[in-house]
């Protein structure tokens, strides 16, 4: 099964922030320091995402649940 994500950033799309949500769910805790990095414009938004998105751990059926 094919699983596409719209990631949306500012707001124009969706009503809440999807990656937020996976993150706060899926991701370990570490996340939030990376976030922090990004913020402070440590880190560039490909890199932090490629970073956060990488501390994620989610089977199929949590993720669909989630998204649904």
């Amino acid at each position: 099964m094919n699983i596409q994500f719209f990631i949306d950033f500012d707001g124009t799309i969706t009503t809440e922030d999807v990656v937020d949500k996976i993150l706060e769910t899926f991701a370990d805790k570490r996340w939030q320091k990376i976030e922090k990095e990004w913020t402070d414009g440590k880190l560039g938004s490909r890199d932090c995402l490629l970073s956060q998105m990488a501390l994620v751990s989610a089977d199929e059926a949590s993720a669909k649940k989630l998204l649904s």
